[in-house]
């Protein structure tokens, strides 16, 4: 067997760490066979993530990597020579044959390479076994690829536009199986017709972070920087990018009292994330919050920072799989925030508690007023809606403002459902008026219990670091992986792709009104 991993690049980021786990998971479960396992790691050229990684940090695997240029984004790549022509030369020269060979595709659907999806389609035409993971949906909050995946077709009698680009980013057969990361996901794929038979839950693989067990050690250092030794410290281990909902993260700061430390490690990289990032910088300064941004630049890695915390925040309002959920509580970290059920739900199935999160963080609604909470939602959501093209059809406004409505309950709604300057209202008012300080504790006892800080439960960490390492772990995503590729290479070869039958349903999930949040798409 020969496995060749494919993705537009290896710079850091969420995909270069799961195909550096991957490799790591069949590492471990190749074992003592006759020979190596051959893999080939083939990018469009940028490799700064990657790092010095060889082929001998591996004892059971004989890993390879080739830039094919033609693989990167469209606004970085050349387009000399078509996608599918330099694959098919690459994995010609490479001998590598269907017969023998699975191509493991990252992230093919997300419209960052016009060219991919057909080149999936062409190479499993060929008969290549291909298994297509799928982290990232185009359909999810990405409208600029989306437009640009639909802008070259035509409604005609046999298929919508709409059909057309799922039918070419998810097509069927045989030789074709799909990975996702979540039981969302999973269901989502369901729903628009795809068969469970081809389709893989693969959650993510957890690493121990190494940590520096003296936690007293590096508060001690890190009180040149202003951070007390003995009072609470909150960490946010993310990128500060708009749907990690900062806002939130602020408030959290403002309901605590003055002497807990919140940090973020890392600030944006993208520059459309810049300004919202700088706005919120600049909100915590005028507002005197105990926030220090960027940390990772103080010197300290991220397993640093977590073993310095005294609990593991999230506000986040999206994600793909979750790895803060997790990964926290292996360096013995409580998780506290807010919840995503969507895919903690996966989690909880696993035996993982979380008794310091919830799914909304409530306001009184008369905090922000009802007409202008209800009228900017749908204003919102409208321009957001329209933004994906003329395909989707038409909203009603009433249809808006009723689906506005729906998110008061009982007077209250989520914090996170706000526009940013919603949001910064709030929190003024919080650091201005104990009251409302006091009210929204009482309305939000998680929120109120986690910023306690009380002594861990030991038994709560104990038993999740158990079952994520039992569930999660290197041994077990690797043999699951093995076993998608031998069923992969016994498969049937079917050189007539059929697309989904209700591929309509993936973007209709993704852009519901139940999913929008405002902050998302602002700039």
């Amino acid at each position: 067997m020969n496995v060749v991993i494919i993705h537009y690049h290896l710079n850091r980021g969420g995909v270069t760490q799961v195909v550096r786990n991957h490799l790591s998971s069949l590492d471990s479960v190749w074992g003592a066979r006759q020979s190596n396992l051959p893999v080939t790691l083939l990018h469009g050229g940028r490799t700064t993530g990657w790092g010095t990684t060889t082929s001998t940090d591996f004892h059971n695997l004989n890993v390879e990597m080739d830039a094919v240029e033609e693989l990167d984004y469209d606004d970085l790549r050349p387009h000399k020579v078509p996608l599918y022509s330099s694959l098919s030369r690459e994995l010609e020269n490479r001998g590598l044959k269907p017969a023998d060979t699975v191509l493991h595709f990252h992230n093919h659907a997300l419209g960052k390479n016009l060219e991919l999806p057909d080149a999936v389609c062409r190479l499993a035409k060929n008969g290549f076994a291909c298994l297509l993971q799928i982290h990232d949906f185009v359909e999810d909050f990405r409208p600029e690829q989306y437009r640009s995946l639909l802008s070259d077709r035509k409604p005609n009698r046999d298929a919508t536009v709409i059909e057309q680009v799922s039918g070419l980013l998810y097509p069927q057969a045989e030789q074709i199986q799909y990975a996702v990361l979540n039981g969302r996901d999973q269901d989502i794929l369901i729903q628009a017709g795809l068969d469970p038979t081809r389709l893989h839950l693969l959650p993510n693989s957890i690493r121990d972070l190494q940590t520096r067990t003296d936690k007293q050690q590096i508060r001690r250092e890190m009180a040149t920087l202003g951070i007390p030794r003995d009072k609470p410290l909150f960490v946010y281990p993310v990128r500060g990018i708009r749907r990690k909902n900062l806002g939130e993260a602020l408030l959290w700061s403002a309901l605590a009292e003055t002497s807990t430390t919140f940090a973020m490690t890392l600030a944006p990289m993208n520059p459309n994330e810049q300004p919202t990032y700088q706005r919120w910088v600049s909100v915590a300064e005028r507002l005197q919050l105990n926030w220090r941004f960027n940390f990772s630049e103080a010197g300290y890695s991220l397993a640093e920072v977590i073993a310095a915390s005294d609990r593991i925040l999230t506000t986040s309002v999206c994600e793909g799989f979750g790895l803060t959920f997790l990964e926290a509580w292996l360096a013995g970290r409580p998780v506290v925030g807010r919840d995503l059920p969507e895919i903690t739900t996966d989690f909880v199935a696993a035996g993982i508690r979380f008794p310091e999160l919830s799914a909304k963080l409530k306001i009184p609604i008369d905090y922000v007023g009802r007409q202008h909470f209800c009228q900017s939602f749908a204003t919102a959501y409208q321009r957001f809606f329209e933004s994906f093209g003329p395909a989707l059809g038409a909203v009603k406004t009433d249809d808006l403002m009723r689906a506005a409505n729906e998110q008061i309950i009982d007077d209250l709604v989520d914090f996170a459902l706000l526009n940013s300057q919603q949001q910064l209202s709030v929190i003024e008012n919080v650091v201005s008026n104990e009251l409302h300080r006091a009210k929204l504790l009482e309305l939000n006892p998680t929120v109120a219990v986690a910023l306690q800080c009380s002594e861990p439960d030991a038994n709560l960490i104990q038993n999740n670091s158990t079952a994520i390492r039992k569930q999660f772990s290197m041994q077990r995503i690797g043999e699951q992986l093995l076993d998608i590729y031998h069923r992969l290479l016994r498969s049937d070869n079917d050189t007539s792709l059929k697309t989904l039958t209700f591929g309509h349903r993936v973007v209709d999930r993704f852009v519901s009104p139940c999913r929008f949040h405002p902050l998302r798409v602002e700039l």
